[in-house]
């Protein structure tokens, strides 16, 4: 009886290899797509929670403010908040200026904020009463050098491309629709549409 055979055959060695590296070849085909799924699935929902925290801060902002006094394209939104000093008048306190930079990418809301330590006399020579046809945005920078300001940021890696209400004079306007473009962590530019209302509305006397 012949022995039997042992080891395997030049051919069968070079199949059973051929088999291993499209096993491997298949497997990580498999794992690079599983990875760009996870990544391209992360970057959604950071694009999602980023765009429901700027429209949130903004909704926040015409939410309670009376109305809105004045839209720069270049510069961005004024917004009379309350009428606190009870004058029926805009006092510089009073405002909030909503700063959208294209060039910086950046959307901010100022506000103004006295030195706590003053007396109740200083914080009333200081807060100016302004009218329609003073600048808002200026008077804003003044406080501002002064030191006078608060802001926060409404959203980085954004630019406000329009806004459109529904009044012929944005201080007649009840709702506003702002455009803008968000710039995600991958660096794909995302469109973003926000209706924001004021149902507070009331201008100033």
């Amino acid at each position: 009886m012949a022995g039997r055979r042992s080891g395997l055959t030049l051919l069968e060695l070079l199949l059973a290899l051929s088999i291993t590296i499209l096993t491997g070849a298949a497997a990580a085909a498999v794992t690079l797509a599983v990875s760009r799924s996870m990544t391209s699935m992360g970057e959604g929902r950071a694009v999602i929670n980023r765009s429901n925290l700027v429209q949130a801060r903004l909704r926040a902002v015409t939410d309670t403010a009376w109305c809105a006094l004045v839209h720069d394209g270049n510069r961005g939104l004024v917004f009379w908040a309350n009428d606190d000093n009870a004058n029926g008048r805009v006092n510089v306190s009073e405002l909030r200026v909503l700063w959208t930079s294209a060039e910086d990418a950046l959307v901010s809301l100022e506000r103004v904020r006295f030195p706590s330590e003053w007396t109740e006399q200083q914080t009333l020579d200081a807060d100016l009463v302004l009218t329609g046809a003073d600048d808002y945005f200026g008077a804003m920078l003044v406080q501002r050098g002064l030191g006078h300001t608060f802001t926060q940021i409404i959203g980085d890696r954004l630019t406000v491309g329009s806004v459109l209400t529904n009044a012929a004079s944005v201080d007649d306007a009840t709702r506003l629709r702002v455009a803008a473009t968000l710039i995600d962590d991958g660096g794909s530019p995302v469109e973003l549409l926000v209706c924001l209302g004021l149902p507070s509305h009331r201008k100033p006397d």
